[in-house]
């Protein structure tokens, strides 16, 4: 009977963890040497070809003999060579150490000994992951690549990467006689503006207009009028720029943009931004285009619920076609630069370092011990013009979640684009052509220049979303039918 020695195990876990290979068959010498006294020590065999005993007969054996190659100890006492962690789940030995396929080490002797490190072995695959990708052999072919095509990114810049975690930004607005809690991104991303389009309307008699009528439409696309025209004027990183949210979503200054709307007549363009003490906003240039922005096709958006009421919502975004690939990896490097601008002043001008304004922007809501509810859109500029006017249709107009996602929308273009050449069209407004055209000549005679779409176009953006009342459990999706989308429970 070989004895086991809790300890060397234990240092051979923590071995593993750290990618450190472990021994290989007749190794008994140089850099291995360490690794073979300890897996002997444990009870091991440093031939591969032994078994393990202990005083309850068998003992099952999973090790990690690199972070490629994985291999098992089988009832016979032959190690059996796996292709993949993945090939232990449906092995015959289903007790519950043999189940997970990241585990580095596990050891089961006899029932009373189990040390399990998948979760070492989980992040330690990451970080090398992670290594390289943004030091290792992946970042040496971007680089490369880079360097042949005159580009920016340098190795420095890959290797001080890092994502933030940061926290959300949120206010409570009165949403239907509820208080409910809003929460964006941050000032990196358009977030701020949605939480500002619905300070702005709190200060306004929307609530007192008919859903649907040219009064309520007029008054919706001058508030995210003047939403969008502090985002052009103070938005950026953050972490290189002041950005006054707190006061951009107060009630304060809501109501004060507020009074700039005219009930009979639209704004002609995008409207001038606020002033804000201590603040100095951009004044941004009006660039006209005659057509419509393409709409960017690289955004999608997952909002997720599960039975423990963990809840997710994620804008996963990037182009893969109108930039280069790196040979050989697969891999497309972010255009996400053309949101960033080459303007001195501007607050989100392109700086080492420094994110692009982006336009992704997930969203969660909840009313405090009676539901929750992450939801979103793709769709550039039209993101924060969607979920406003769905969370109205849904919270204050009292529209089942399904129905306020295909009420009929529209969407203003006095603003500058998110994307580059960042041209915009004063004073333009498109709206699906399930409105009425007695509404939509309404809106002409306000000012607006109105462009009539199809009945059912992705141009006003695709929301999702997904509603759990958190006192009977039930959970609800939605899911937007102008865009490629599904709901679905299980």
């Amino acid at each position: 009977m070989l004895r086991r020695d809790r300890a060397a195990v234990e240092a051979l876990a923590a071995i593993a963890a750290a990618k450190q290979p472990l021994a290989s068959r007749g190794d008994d010498s140089g850099t291995h040497k360490r690794e073979l006294a300890l897996w002997k020590q444990a009870g091991g065999r440093p031939d591969w070809d032994g078994y393990v005993e202990s005083g309850q007969g068998m003992g099952r054996t999973l090790i990690m003999a690199d972070q490629r190659q994985a291999y098992v100890l089988a009832d016979r006492g032959t190690f059996l060579k796996l292709q993949s962690k993945l090939d232990l789940v449906p092995l015959a030995h289903q007790d519950e150490t043999l189940r997970n396929p990241y585990g580095i080490l596990v050891v089961n002797p006899d029932k009373d000994t189990r040390i399990n490190v998948a979760g070492a072995h989980r992040l330690a695959g990451l970080a090398a992951v992670r290594h390289a990708f943004y030091q290792g052999d992946l970042a040496q072919q971007i680089v490369t690549h880079q360097r042949q095509h005159d580009g920016l990114l340098s190795a420095e810049d890959l290797a001080n990467f890092h994502c933030q975690v940061l926290p959300s930004l949120s206010r409570t607005f009165q949403l239907g006689g509820d208080p409910v809690e809003v929460h964006t991104c941050g000032a990196w991303s358009q977030g701020p503006t949605l939480l500002q389009a619905l300070a702005i309307l709190e200060g306004s008699n929307v609530t007192t207009l008919e859903p649907g009528s040219a009064a309520y439409y007029h008054t919706m696309a001058e508030a995210i009028k003047l939403a969008l025209a502090d985002r052009e004027a103070y938005l950026g990183d953050p972490d290189f720029v002041d950005v006054p949210v707190d006061t951009l979503m107060s009630r304060a200054y809501g109501a004060e943009r507020a009074q700039l709307i005219d009930a009979n007549l639209a704004a002609p363009g995008m409207p001038s931004p606020g002033s804000i003490p201590g603040y100095q906003p951009y004044h941004s240039p009006v660039i006209h285009d005659r057509g419509l922005p393409k709409l960017p096709a690289d955004t999608s958006i997952v909002c997720v619920i599960d039975q423990q009421g963990n809840a997710i919502c994620a804008t996963p975004s990037d182009t893969s076609w109108d930039t280069p690939v790196v040979p050989g990896t697969g891999l497309a490097i972010s255009s996400r630069g053309d949101q960033s601008r080459a303007v001195r002043g501007h607050p989100s001008v392109m700086a080492p370092g420094k994110r692009p304004r982006l336009t992704p922007n997930p969203c969660f809501i909840q009313l405090p011990g009676q539901w929750i509810m992450p939801f979103g859109t793709p769709g550039g500029d039209a993101q924060v013009q969607a979920n406003l006017q769905v969370l109205y249709h849904h919270l204050q107009f009292k529209l089942p979640l399904q129905e306020a996602i295909e009420a009929p929308r529209f969407m203003t273009h006095s603003h500058p684009d998110s994307f580059a050449p960042h041209h915009c069209r004063p004073g333009l407004l498109t709206i699906e052509g399930r409105v009425d055209e007695a509404i939509t000549s309404d809106l002409a005679r306000r000012g607006h220049t109105v462009e009539r779409l199809n009945d059912w176009t992705h141009a006003v953006a695709g929301v999702c979303a997904v509603r759990q009342d958190l006192r009977s459990g039930e959970i609800q999706g939605a899911a937007d039918p102008r865009r490629t989308s599904r709901a679905m429970g299980w």
